[in-house]
């Protein structure tokens, strides 16, 4: 039986408990495999190549690849995202040589879902100005005045795949307006949900609350930027649990500051840990971010492992895998 070489790494921030987990899970559903772990850091692309020089899977969700590392890695068939997200794979260029992307799929979507609606809904009550003041020891119940009521305002939704769908199904008992902006939109689940379709520039003029869910692509990059801001509303609040790349954090900031953006909820940044700028947007008094968590629970970390294995099992089978992000490809795939 043929040995099949799958390396794993790339992946800071993952816990030991995961880390373990998918070596156990691959081990069980792979029997024929060659399993390597080349370490929780991102590795140059020098270091990948002599490291994962037969590899013909890769698993990761922050491993860069570039245009070096796919000429040279000959047997590689596909890059595996354990994660939503799938920016270090570079689609375009795994494309041109024959190479799968795929993700995680919808493992985490009710949890980033839930996640951005408590952002949403700490921004619209104010709950970090009202803990703050009464931790300070002032107990005034008109601290967070004026709030508008919650019902009488509207969210967009910049991108409106399934987390943007599950997002505006959560918000569709509160009663308030519901738009997104996104080109390749459902139209029958929009309307389903009571969406309306609108382009960039009116979900910037017309939404008191901005949520992003998005993918990072060339398109996305820094679309959130201070032309962008200038046409929102004054004291719009941005939410951000999608990719941090997607915000020019120079201009957020300047919003911020400003208070043309009234408050932020974060659970991206562009540099993970935070570096300078990332650090005086968590220390502004109108900020409220945390950990890139927003996919985290028990049930999720384990379909996050599940679903990520399942992908290289059928991979590895000549199957077509659940989650495959550039269908495109399969014609032309590299043969193992």
């Amino acid at each position: 039986m043929k040995r099949h070489n799958v390396y794993f790494g790339g992946v800071p921030g993952m816990s030991q408990s995961q880390i373990e987990y998918m070596e156990k899970e691959l081990k069980k559903e792979i029997p024929n495999i060659n399993y390597t772990f080349f370490g929780e850091e991102v590795l140059s692309s020098e270091e990948l190549i002599q490291r994962c020089h037969d590899a013909e899977i890769i698993i990761s969700w922050d491993q860069i690849m570039d245009e070096k590392v796919y000429s040279s890695l000959k047997n590689l068939r596909a890059y595996c995202a354990a994660s939503i997200g799938f920016d270090g794979a570079n689609v375009e260029l795994a494309e041109k040589y024959g190479v799968m992307v795929t993700n995680a799929g919808n493992y985490c979507i009710e949890e980033v879902a839930t996640h951005t609606v408590a952002l949403i809904l700490a921004c619209n009550r104010k709950l970090k100005m009202m803990n703050k003041s009464v931790m300070e020891g002032v107990w005034n119940s008109n601290i967070g005045d004026p709030i508008k009521r919650f019902s009488e305002t509207t969210v967009g939704l910049y991108g409106f795949g399934a987390i943007g769908q599950k997002v505006a199904e959560y918000l569709k008992g509160f009663g308030c307006r519901i738009i997104a902006a996104d080109p390749f939109a459902n139209l029958e689940r929009a309307r389903s949900l009571n969406v309306e379709i609108v382009d960039l520039e009116n979900l910037a003029k017309e939404s008191d609350y901005i949520s992003i869910h998005a993918p990072l692509l060339e398109s996305t990059k820094y679309v959130f930027n201070k032309n962008l801001f200038n046409i929102m509303k004054d004291s719009v609040c941005i939410i951000n649990t999608s990719r941090g790349k997607i915000i020019k954090l120079e201009d957020l900031y300047e919003a911020l500051t400003s208070g043309k953006v009234a408050f932020v909820g974060l659970d991206v940044l562009e540099n993970e840990p935070p570096a300078e700028l990332e650090r005086k947007i968590i220390e502004h008094p109108n900020a409220l971010v945390t950990p890139h968590a927003a996919y985290s629970s028990t049930a999720a970390s384990r379909n996050q492992i599940i679903n990520t294995v399942q992908c290289v099992k059928k991979i590895l089978k000549g199957e077509i895998p659940d989650f495959i992000v550039n269908p495109g490809v399969i014609n032309k795939l590299r043969a193992i």
